[in-house]
C-alpha cells in the first residue's frame, strides 16, 4: 500500500511539472468497467469529453 502511494505520489509531481499537458485522474471506486456493459461506456464517454490542459480530477458516477 505504501509503495503503490509512493507511486502515484511521483506521478502527481511529475504531472505538475509538465502544465500543458491534459492529464486526467478518474475515480473508478464504485465502478466495474470491466463487468458492466453501463459502466463501460460510462468510462468510454469520458475519455472522449474534451479536457483542458492540465490535471484534471474526475469522479465517474453511475446512474441510479
Amino acid at each position: 500500500d505504501e509503495y503503490l502511494i509512493k507511486i502515484q505520489n511521483s506521478y502527481f509531481e511529475f504531472f505538475k511539472q509538465v502544465p500543458d499537458l491534459r492529464i486526467v485522474i478518474i475515480d473508478v471506486n464504485n465502478v466495474d468497467y470491466a463487468n458492466n456493459t453501463e459502466d463501460y461506456d460510462l468510462m468510454l464517454d469520458l475519455f472522449k469529453k474534451p479536457y483542458n490542459q492540465g490535471i484534471t480530477h474526475v469522479k465517474a458516477k453511475i446512474a441510479d
